[in-house]
């Protein structure tokens, strides 16, 4: 009897240590109250399946949006700013107070003898008020984001008696050149307005280069003077205007200071106060030639245009820009010049009685820009 119950102790303590090895605890409130009733056993969750519509595989995230294109317009100057006269440069400091309307995607020193350094101080001007323009209206370039798309472009040959000559080729090619078609080709569905303010000879080299940006820009130049110091680049335009959309403005834009007394008061009174831009304004028109401290901005109408009145929509309507009009017999092509009526001349100034009617207005619009620099 002493060896069957030592037997069945020995079996107990057996069991004991093997529960122990398969971590099983005894707990009462583990054990089945009924054990007439067995235990229901969870059934394990299906996997999910991409194929089962009630399942909800990983998404595959959606592309994000394309951002919205702008509807400023695109802006690209060709100038002759730093030759001498200083209407370019006041015509700079005008469009920059418009910046929050316009793309500025160019600005080239071109001919006959533009200067980029001269850009870019204008830029630097602009820089000490930027804080007080963003603050007030958050579209205004950063001043870094101008001085990175000033370009040197081309420089004239001076013949004699002042005048200038230019030379046009792929031979010619150069950083202000290159530039126009990087900018032309950069993949952005908006035209791009290249406005000259100097001469051509550089949107004639980039033509040159690459004759395909002709169908995606549109030209507002200012010619006259301009034109006789780069009759080349001025020539190849004309003989290839049956592809290009081109103002050619010779005069209608110096009615913005033609027909009346010459007078150094709006640039003394209203420009003056308006902030750093505006002394600098003040002091760079010292030496405008029409008059000491005068207003002559006569290539201020190019930005104009595209941000008053019809612009593109209908060249030939009255606007600050004033009309333009095509030539008889060229009625099919996107060619466009002053108008040649008598009564719409001012002296020897074909069309400038357009824009002087306008001159009010545009005096009024740029002294209320001005109000941001106070």
């Amino acid at each position: 009897m002493k060896r069957i119950v030592k037997g069945l102790t020995s079996m107990c303590l057996l069991m004991q240590v093997m529960a122990c090895k398969t971590g099983s605890t005894h707990d009462s409130s583990d054990e089945n109250p009924d054990p007439e009733t067995p235990v229901e056993t969870p059934e394990p969750k299906p996997e999910p399946s991409p194929e089962d519509p009630g399942m909800d595989p990983d998404p595959t995230p959606e592309p994000s949006p394309e951002p919205p294109v702008s509807m400023k317009p695109r802006v690209l100057v060709l100038t002759d700013l730093g030759q001498g006269d200083l209407d370019d440069t006041q015509s700079l400091i005008h469009m920059l107070l418009y910046a929050d309307d316009l793309d500025i995607e160019g600005l080239i020193a071109s001919t006959p003898n533009g200067v980029a350094d001269k850009i870019h101080e204008v830029i630097n001007n602009y820089g000490w008020d930027y804080p007080k323009l963003v603050s007030q209206f958050p579209d205004y370039p950063h001043p870094d984001e101008l001085h990175s798309v000033v370009r040197q472009g081309s420089r004239a040959r001076r013949v004699s008696n002042g005048q200038y000559e230019t030379d046009v080729g792929i031979e010619y090619r150069n950083a202000g050149s290159d530039f126009i078609v990087e900018v032309a080709n950069n993949g952005d569905p908006r035209p791009l307005n290249i406005l000259i303010w100097g001469g051509p000879a550089d949107l004639a080299i980039a033509l040159i280069t690459d004759f395909d940006i002709a169908g995606k820009i549109r030209i507002f130049s200012i010619g006259g003077w301009n034109t006789r110091q780069d009759r080349a680049g001025h020539s190849y335009l004309w003989n290839h205007r049956n592809s290009l959309t081109w103002i050619d403005d010779n005069a209608t834009s110096l009615g913005i200071w033609a027909g009346s007394q010459p007078s150094s008061n709006f640039v003394t009174n209203v420009v003056r106060p308006s902030g750093n831009l505006g002394n600098f304004y003040y002091d760079i028109s010292a030496n405008v030639n029409i008059c000491r401290h005068c207003l002559k901005e006569g290539d201020t109408t190019t930005f104009l245009f595209l941000l008053q009145g019809p612009g593109w929509d209908c060249v030939e309507c009255d606007q600050w820009a004033g009309p333009h009009f095509k030539n008889e017999g060229e009625e099919h092509l996107n060619y466009w010049q002053d108008d040649r009526s008598p009564e719409n001349y001012i002296g020897g100034f074909v069309g400038a009685e357009h824009v002087r009617r306008h001159r009010d207005e545009i005096l009024g619009a740029f002294a209320n820009r001005l109000q941001r620099l106070r």
